[in-house]
């Protein structure tokens, strides 16, 4: 029996389609409606092209692309499917290597096939309800944080009484809205005993409130990755640039991955150099090798990930001790 896999290029209102039983060769393609109706029809197609060309094992694959990508992976999932969903820039990485020049929606979904087909992706599990709902509240204050700021930003320049008047209302509008969500966000967590739990675990580490736990519980991926795989999502694996024995350039922070959870390490990692005193201790080390402030600040807010999956993955309260004897470098 072949196994066929299925590279989906999602768009906000379309689905193209490709399937590959070689990875070579595109035996079907086709184009959906992004919608409930053309899920279904799309299921229905890849079963009816997997029979026609002897597929005992169907993999679909697809970038993530958000809100976009999450109700397909979720339709699909549920129907049984072994379903991966993938970070945009590994599929680049294989279009490059592959030497592929056009760029079509339809050429995308072939690539993502082949793709699929050769390096056979680990498959994703959907978002359990409670994750996703805690994911919509927090990027919702997200939204509302980041829109508070270009109001206040606006007011430092305003010089009309009435434009003043009116940012301020508009400001504390979003403070409101800041507030409610906050504390739906808090109840949430509290309502679900799993959620509590993990929140309790991140909390007990120096630098990690209530809101970066919540950050971190909606944006990291499923218990079953590796931390080294969490750290690349995170976008905070180091690079260096190699050749032969030649090192090109200094050690760079790969910013490839979840920019929502490095955004969210930034400033608690800077409160956790001053009063966590591994955080300060590892810090001060990367310095004193002679790295620049900004990479050194970039290595802890790894170092702060990686603690947080710790604690996450014993089930055990951060202890100062037990980090401590642990290399720090």
């Amino acid at each position: 029996m072949n196994r066929a896999a299925v590279g989906i290029d999602v768009s906000k209102k379309t689905l193209d389609v490709a399937l590959t039983v070689d990875g070579k060769e595109i035996v079907s393609s086709g184009q959906f409606a992004n919608d409930a109706k053309g899920h279904k029809a799309l299921l229905k197609w890849v079963n009816k092209q997997s029979r026609k060309h002897s597929a005992g094992e169907v993999h679909y694959t697809m970038e993530a692309t958000g809100i976009y990508s999450e109700d397909l992976h979720e339709f699909l999932s549920e129907a049984g499917e072994l379903v991966s969903v993938e970070n945009p820039m590994k599929v680049k990485s294989f279009s490059q290597m592959q030497m592929m020049r056009t760029k079509t929606d339809a050429v995308d979904a072939a690539v993502i096939a082949r793709y699929a087909w050769i390096t056979k992706p680990d498959v994703t599990p959907p978002a359990e309800p409670a994750i996703k709902r805690l994911r919509a509240l927090v990027r919702h204050v997200e939204h509302l944080t980041g829109h508070r700021a270009q109001e206040a930003n606006r007011l430092e320049g305003a010089r009309d009484k009435l434009v003043i008047k009116s940012i301020k209302a508009i400001v504390k509008r979003y403070d409101q809205e800041i507030e409610k969500t906050m504390e739906e966000i808090n109840k949430h967590v509290d309502d679900n005993p799993d959620l509590k739990k993990k929140r309790d675990l991140l909390t007990s580490i120096p630098g990690i409130g209530e809101k970066l736990s919540s950050q971190i519980l909606c944006e990291i991926k499923s218990d079953a990755m590796s931390v080294k795989a969490q750290v690349a999502h995170a976008g905070l694996a180091p690079r260096q640039r190699v050749s032969g024995t030649s090192v090109r350039g200094k050690t760079q922070i790969c910013k490839m991955g979840n920019a929502r959870l490095r955004k969210a390490l930034y400033m608690p990692t800077m409160s956790a150099i001053q009063y966590n005193p591994h955080i300060r201790e590892f810090y001060l080390k990367k310095v004193g090798q002679g790295k620049h402030k900004m990479v050194a600040l970039c290595a802890c807010m790894r170092k702060l990930l990686v603690i947080a999956l710790g604690v996450l993955r014993n089930g055990v309260p951060y202890q100062e001790d037990w980090v401590s004897r642990r290399p720090v470098g």
